[in-house]
């Protein structure tokens, strides 16, 4: 299984997140503290998901704790929908978050679905700022039956939120401890929370400070808080028994029982007031505590009085209620008693733990002096491995060289090659800067070249237009006279109709186009022949036939300019042609060298990579051989305690054999003495043998 952070390290690293040194550290400790604590920092959206999914996965995390985050509403929507999906999270806290409108419903959702969060703190924010929103948030916190604390500082809760909160409180029965201190609730929210509180017996303490509520409805609120608080010491009495009572509960019990005795104690002095009057006008001297004897004494000698009857009455149920609480008092001594002997068990099990604990602690001695044997077993096994150790981190430390020698000259072989890559590829920027300068160069030329030409167009049109013009203007003037004719036509006879009819076509074929003028010469040939006697009528056509056919020139003549200057157009796209082919041929040229510059780059990039893989090769071998030292630094500073030693062992064995040699000296000098004697002794001896010889001689 995998723990929280790594985890979450692995989450933020499969989305791309670069996390904050402080949020990595909150979530290790939360793995040793169970408290994920990451209050005053900024979480974006995408780690609030990451979040999500630790929460879900873990059963560590109980505190959570995102206090002043202002957290994006993407965000807290993925947090909130994890604690609804199931977490281990019992506590919660979400100050300074602006919680408004839709996440005041999710968080409501949360209350329905989690059965594990017990305290939640929401302070200053906004969930009182939408009644509807918080009136989904007031029915699922009344079908809650898991939370015990709830804080809802300053977080805009007005008098139209009361009746869903008043309901709330009704309903639910696991709130404990409620706030609701600076809201604007009022004097008829402070009725409304007063009629929820009234249905509810668990809650035990409630703050409505700076709410704006009368003093008499505080009061009235507080107390019924108090009876709360009393019938919750009552019911938790019984616990005293089993002996599982926190110190809190049972501080506060103690004191409300003081309360209890000084309100008893009050209420038997009032009715000792109210007895003592009669009893002080017939005997002189007030009551005391005398007991219950005196007290049956005097009674029997004022039998006879009415008024002391009343007091006898009194006392009676004085003592009846007296008799009560004695009860009530044995009953509780009881319940101590029962606690004590419970405590008594609970001692005599800690003893028994202690008798064991003493013979687990003799076990352990043995096991300690048995594996304090094993250690020095153990001493001199690794004594024999070092020395093998050294032998192999010889073998390692050439080996180590050689291979040193070998990453240095491949770093060389790298660094040289990266060197030439660098300049093959300044060489191609180069090149590819001067081959865009010129097709820049080419594209103003072009774009010059295109506007002269287009330039030349326009003026062509323009002229074109110009006679177009011009033919028109002849074309009105030549209908003009054609209407002039056909008056002077009318006036003739009706076979000069046929030819007005004729002519009438020919205007309208005139208008369509100017290809119809051939049709027109046609007719006006029939129109000839069949008006003879219209002579002035010819002489008119053939003026304009005349005029018909210079303009027909002129426009043949504008044809032929226009398809001259096509002509050139032609020539002009064709010339252009070359240069957008050569900036083709140049695009085709680039690509190329930007392809060879990927591939280069990407040689670039496998030899970085094989660089880092040799210096993650250097770095572990570096760091192997660091472990080789630190042991060869361990087995030195042992092997050079053990030579201290066998140097101290030698220079007492030579200590030693110097004595020795001394003694054998001494003895070799007695016996070189004994020696000389014997020898002169011996030349005496010849000597007396020599001189006898001569003597006798």
């Amino acid at each position: 299984m995998l723990d929280d952070a790594e985890l979450f390290s692995q989450l933020c690293q499969k989305d791309g997140i670069i996390v904050e040194s402080e949020i990595l550290e909150a979530v290790k400790t939360s793995c040793a503290t169970g408290e994920l604590r990451l209050g005053h920092t900024s979480i974006i959206a995408s780690l609030c998901e990451v979040i999500g999914h630790v929460l879900c996965s873990s059963s560590t995390i109980k505190v959570l704790d995102l206090s002043d985050c202002v957290l994006l509403p993407k965000g807290l929507t993925c947090i909130l929908k994890a604690l609804c999906e199931g977490s281990s999270v019992t506590t919660l806290y979400l100050k300074g978050n602006n919680i408004c409108g839709p996440l005041v419903e999710q968080l409501g959702e949360v209350l329905l679905r989690n059965n594990t969060i017990k305290i939640m703190h929401v302070e200053w924010n906004n969930l009182g700022s939408q009644i509807d929103s918080f009136a989904k948030f007031c029915d699922n916190l009344a079908k809650n039956h898991y939370l015990e604390e709830l804080d809802l500082r300053y977080n805009q809760i007005s008098t139209l939120c009361a009746d869903s909160l008043a309901a709330a409180l009704s309903s639910n029965t696991s709130l404990k401890n409620f706030d609701l201190s600076w809201n604007s609730l009022g004097m008829s929210g402070g009725q409304k929370i007063l009629q929820g509180i009234q249905k509810n017996r668990n809650l035990v303490s409630l703050n409505l400070k700076g709410n704006c509520i009368p003093n008499e409805i505080y009061a009235d609120i507080k107390e019924q808080i108090i009876e709360n608080q009393k019938r919750r010491i009552l019911s938790q009495t019984p616990m005293l028994v089993k002996g599982k009572v926190p110190p809190d509960s049972v501080t506060s019990e103690e004191d409300d029982r003081a309360l209890q005795v000084r309100s008893r104690f009050q209420k038997k002095k009032k009715r000792r007031e109210r007895s003592r009057t009669p009893l002080e006008e017939l005997r002189g001297s007030p009551l005391g505590n005398s007991g219950n004897d005196d007290f049956g004494a005097f009674e029997a000698r004022t039998a006879s009085v009415p008024n002391l009857k009343k007091a006898s009455n009194d006392s009676n149920q004085n003592s009846i209620e007296l008799d009560e609480k004695m009860k009530a008092l044995n009953k509780i001594l009881h319940e101590r008693c029962a606690a004590i002997e419970a405590l008594e068990a609970q001692l005599k099990a800690k003893n028994e733990e202690l008798q064991s604990n003493k013979t687990e602690n003799e076990e352990l001695k043995t096991e300690v002096e048995r594996l304090k044997e094993e250690k020095e077993d153990i001493i001199e096994e690794k004594a024999k491995e070092l020395e093998n150790l050294k032998k192999t981190h010889s073998k390692a430390e050439s080996n180590w060289k050689e291979s040193y020698k070998e990453l240095e000259e491949t770093n060389q072989n790298n660094s040289r090659l990266k060197q030439e890559a660098e300049a093959k590829n300044r060489a191609y920027e180069r090149e590819l800067r001067k081959i865009t300068l010129e097709i820049q160069a080419l594209k103003e030329k072009f774009t010059s070249t295109v506007q002269s030409y287009e330039d030349t167009i326009s003026e062509c049109k323009l002229d074109a237009h110009r006679a177009k013009r011009a033919l028109q203007e002849k074309e009105n003037r030549c209908k003009i006279e054609v209407n002039t004719l056909k008056e002077t036509l009318k006036e003739t006879s009706s076979a000069l109709e046929q030819c007005q009819e004729q002519l009438q076509k020919l205007r309208n074929e005139l208008r369509e186009s100017i290809d119809a003028q051939a049709k027109l010469k046609t007719r006006t040939d029939e129109a000839e022949r069949l008006a003879a006697k219209t002579l002035k009528l010819e002489d008119a056509l053939q003026k304009s036939k005349q005029e018909r056919d210079k303009l027909e020139e002129k426009f043949q003549d504008c044809r032929k300019t226009v398809a001259s200057l096509q002509n050139q157009i032609i020539k002009v796209q064709e010339e252009a042609l070359e240069p957008q082919k050569r900036f083709e041929a140049l695009k085709l040229e680039l690509q190329l060298e930007k392809e060879k510059s990927v591939g280069l780059k990407s040689e670039i990039q496998e030899e970085r990579s094989r660089m880092r893989e040799q210096n993650d090769q250097m770095q572990k071998l570096l760091a192997q051989i660091n472990g080789l030292y630190a042991q060869i630094s361990e087995a030195q500073s042992s092997h050079a305690e053990a030579l201290r030693g066998k140097e101290a062992e030698i220079e007492k064995l030579k200590n030693a054999i110097a004595q020795k040699t001394r003694e054998l000296e001494q003895v070799k000098s007695e016996q070189v003495q004994r020696a000389h004697q014997f020898q002169a002794a011996v030349s005496k001896y010849l000597g007396s043998f020599t001189g006898i010889d001569s003597a006798i001689s």
